[in-house]
């Protein structure tokens, strides 16, 4: 796993730009207000929304259109905010 955890303006973010699946399972439970996705993450997108239990996603201009379309459907299912960049450009909160 390659991630970075900031907190700014009272916000929890966690980045992550590698995760295996084969690992999801064996990460802490977390809370993250914003969780950031880029690189394409090979991994359960459902399990890794309840893992890090955020409430919006953010998926960067890195990621392929189809992940970026199974991560934006899991959102969508679980009730988070979804936010492309590759759409709809920066993020600003």
């Amino acid at each position: 796993m390659e991630a970075v955890y900031i907190e700014f303006k009272h916000k929890r973010m966690l980045l992550i730009s590698r995760l295996d699946e084969k690992y999801c399972e064996f990460l802490p439970h977390m809370d993250a207000d914003i969780l950031v996705l880029c690189n394409n993450l090979q991994t359960d997108i459902p399990a890794m929304l309840t893992r890090f239990n955020a409430s919006r996603v953010i998926a960067d201009g890195s990621m392929y259109p189809s992940f970026v379309r199974k991560i934006e459907t899991a959102c969508k299912k679980e009730g988070i905010r979804f936010h492309s960049t590759k759409k709809l450009g920066f993020f600003s909160y």
